[in-house]
């Protein structure tokens, strides 16, 4: 499964390790659990956990994403 960021075309899939803004302003850094074409609110996203640990799950929307496996979006 892939989304649309913006005007730009992005492959997120598993296993991708995602860089994103949070909504109090942090950045995380996670490996791709799932890509959802409605991750809440009808909005695209995806499920993954945040690199460092075993277990802290998280979800974000596809436009919070800023890099995708070290590449700028």
């Amino acid at each position: 499964m892939e989304f649309y960021k913006n005007e730009r075309y992005h492959r997120v899939k598993t296993g991708d390790t995602v860089e994103y803004a949070t909504f109090g302003g942090g950045i995380r850094v996670v490996v791709v659990t799932h890509v959802l074409k409605d991750v809440k609110n009808g909005y695209p996203g995806f499920d993954g956990v945040i690199v460092g640990t075993e277990d802290e799950t998280v979800w974000g929307y596809a436009d919070q994403i800023l890099k995708v496996n070290g590449g700028e979006v």
